[in-house]
Parts: structure tokens; sequence; C-alpha cells
């Protein structure tokens, strides 16, 4: 018996890795991001193998990345400065999405589900030797040295302190978030983006995904646990959105799997409940959940880094509105600076202040378009337009490759014919 890897199959991984490396990884963070010249050399190879391999189905992508970047050319002359690495990347993040997919499209989704449930796995287990106090990774993994600094008082002094991260590849320990699963990214409101995606994925488009129904259900239950373990409010809200809309709405989904998600939410629950009721104000639900909304047993949106969150997303607006034509990114800077609390998030209308409110409305356009050709599964349309703000407003990117990922599979799969020759090609 022999193996044989084909190197589609190996590319399309390494793609898939490559993907999820740039949803916002430590990865991204320290060796891609800071550098124009790596970010700049991944973007001419991916536009190459695009150009040469897929260019008639990656055009609609390249012709968006031109948008951006006449966008970004318009601002900075009308407007001064605008920073290089907003534009680059964006396109960075579009283009290995039609790359990862078009390696191979008809097994994308399978494969996707397979590495996320791979990291999934990895995770709960670096998780759980994290939080019974083995620490394996700062005393095995080298410390790579992050791009945040720890702030304290002491004796009247303002004291910096470097944040470092252990391991980066497969999973990684943060000096900032040591009891909570990021996976291998910045925070654990990235890693759940990931995670509940893929199971958007198994809930809303099992049709997509080729294995075994028992394995299906074996992925669902890492893929929750994982998310539990994530301590993410987002993640959360995700988690329980999908679970509500599948049992209430989703029409195709069959009896089993009904009794599978109550079975889900019961398990979930207990767990949850089990943990406040041992651990009180230490417990997941009580950091995840009411810490973030209650304020004095009261409800409250702005609760924790809520009102960060709003704060942003209100002078996104408001700089819209003062300027629809756009800030720039330096002007945006100094703009949102006014805000008496500070803002995080705000995407995407973040993106409206620095282009413009005509490239906002465009890019929205770009891509939420595709799901017409889903247009019979409703419920799957809600989920995903669901997802897609959930997780944007609260993070820093509307183009988080994974946020825009099942528009664009959709898109390129309508026309399924087309690929008869390439699965002729794997046999």
């Amino acid at each position: 018996m022999s193996l044989v890897i084909h190197k589609n199959t190996m590319m399309q991984y390494a793609l898939i890795y490559l993907m999820l490396i740039l949803n916002q990884s430590h990865i991204q963070r320290i060796f891609i991001g800071p550098s124009a010249g790596v970010s700049l050399t991944i973007i001419f190879f991916l536009l190459a193998y695009l150009i040469f391999c897929h260019r008639h189905r990656a055009a609609n992508g390249m012709l968006f990345c031109l948008f951006i970047l006449l966008s970004v050319v318009f601002i900075r002359f009308t407007q001064g400065g605008i920073g290089l690495g907003f534009c680059y990347e964006i396109i960075l993040k579009v283009l290995i999405v039609y790359a990862a997919i078009l390696s191979n499209p008809q097994k994308f989704m399978t494969r996707f589900i397979k590495v996320v449930v791979v990291f999934a796995v990895i995770s709960i287990f670096g998780w759980i030797q994290q939080i019974v106090g083995l620490d394996l990774m700062s005393k095995l993994a080298p410390a790579y040295r992050d791009y945040s600094t720890q702030y304290s008082w002491v004796n009247g002094y303002r004291i910096e302190r470097p944040l470092y991260v252990h391991g980066i590849l497969l999973y990684t320990t943060s000096d900032w978030e040591p009891m909570r699963n990021v996976g291998i990214f910045t925070e654990p409101g990235i890693y759940q983006m990931i995670l509940n995606t893929a199971l958007c994925v198994l809930l809303f488009f099992a049709d997509k995904v080729h294995i075994k129904e028992k394995t299906k259900k074996r992925y669902t239950v890492i893929l929750v646990l994982t998310v539990l373990t994530t301590q993410s409010t987002t993640g959360y809200f995700a988690i329980a959105f999908l679970f509500l809309c599948s049992l209430l709405f989703d029409k195709s989904a069959h009896s089993g799997q009904k009794k599978n998600i109550i079975t889900f939410i019961v398990a979930g629950v207990t767990v949850l409940a089990g943990d406040f009721l041992f651990r009180g104000e230490d417990s997941l639900f009580y950091k995840a959940i009411i810490s973030k909304v209650f304020s004095e047993g009261t409800f409250s949106i702005t609760e924790s880094t809520g009102i960060y969150r709003m704060a942003g997303i209100g002078m996104a607006i408001k700089a819209m509105i003062e300027n629809p034509f756009g800030l720039g990114v330096d002007k945006w800077d100094i703009f949102k600076a006014q805000s008496l609390v500070g803002t995080v998030g705000g995407f995407p209308f973040v993106l409206g202040a620095v282009l413009g409110v005509i490239p906002l409305a465009i890019t929205l356009i770009w891509i939420f378009s595709p799901l017409k050709y889903i247009k019979k599964n409703v419920i799957g349309i809600i989920v995903i337009v669901f997802l897609y703000f959930n997780t944007s407003l609260a993070q820093t990117s509307a183009f988080y490759p994974t946020l825009i990922m099942l528009p664009i599979y959709f898109s390129i799969m309508k026309s399924n014919h087309v690929y008869k020759c390439d699965l002729e090609k794997e046999k």
C-alpha cells in the first residue's frame, strides 16, 4: 500500500493555512504585517498564480482589488497620506481567499473544515494544559515580542512592559490572555470567527462537506467545545444564533440534526452553569457574558469593552456624515482620537470613514451580492450576514478572509460545470 499525495492537495492545504494565518494571527502581526516587502511578495505570487491558472474565475476579485487601489490613490491625492498597509492588507486578504478556493473548489470546503478541526483539537489540549498550570508553551516554545505593551503605574511613574507570545505555528499562549483559548490568533474574538464559520458550514451548508455524517457530528462537538474555551462574548452570541436559527427556521435540517443541537445546547448550558456555580466570578459565563453585558444588574452593551466598540462605530459614522468622500488613514486617526473613551472596532464603517461612503457601499455590494446564488437558502443568507457584522463591528477589519470566504465560495461555485475538467485531472 502506497501513500499518494497530489501536489494540488498539498498546495490547497498550504493556501488554507495561509488564509487562516491572515485572519490576524500572531504570525501575521509579527512577521507579515510590519513588512511591506513580505506582504507585497505574497501578493505578487498570489496574483501570478491567479492570472496564469484561474484568471477568468478570479477576475471579479482582481477587479475589486484594483478598485480598492484606485480608491486609495484618490484619497491620497485629495486628503493626503494614507497608509499603504491599509491597501495591500485588503488586497492580500481578498487574493488569498480566491487562491485557496480555486486551487480545488470541489474539495475546498471539506479541507477547510478538516484544517479548522485539527487546529481546534490542538488548541483544546493546549488550553487544558494551560489552565492546569503546566504552561508548556512558555517552557518549550520560543518567545516572540508582540506589538503590544502593558502599562502600569508604580510610585507615580508609568511603567511599560513589552508583551510576548510563545509558539505561533500551531498554538499560542500570550502574556495577556493566559487562561483563554486563542489558537494561533491575537485574541479570542478572532478565533471564534473561524470556529463559528466552520460551524455555519456544517449546520447550513453540510452538502458542501464530503465526509460521513458521524464525522460531521464529531466535528461539530469539537468546534462547539472550542468556542466555549475561547470565552468570547461575540463567539457565544454567534453560536447561540446559529443553533437557534437551525432549530427554529432551518427546514432542511433533519430531526437527527435538531436532536444533536438540543443535546449540544443542554450540555453547554450544563457546563457553563456548573462552572458558574463552582467558580462564580472566575467562571467562563461570568467573564464572557455577565461582566460584558451587565452593569450593576442592568443590561448594558457599553459595559466592559463594549463602550469602546460602540465609540468606534459612532465615530466612524460621524466621520462618514461629515466627510462622505473619505478622510484617509492619517486624518481618521486624528478624528477618532476625539472620542473621550477611546475606540475599538467599528468596521466596516471605518472603511467608509477612510475611503468614503461610495467605496463602502461598493464593498458591501461586492461582499454580499454572491449570496443571490443561494437565494433558496434564506436562513443561510441571514446567518452569513449576521456572522459578518457580529465580528467585523467588534474587530479591526472588514476583510478577514474567513468573513468573506463564504460569499466568494458561492460566487465561484455558481457554475460547477466549469470544474469538470479539474476533477478529471485529479483522477
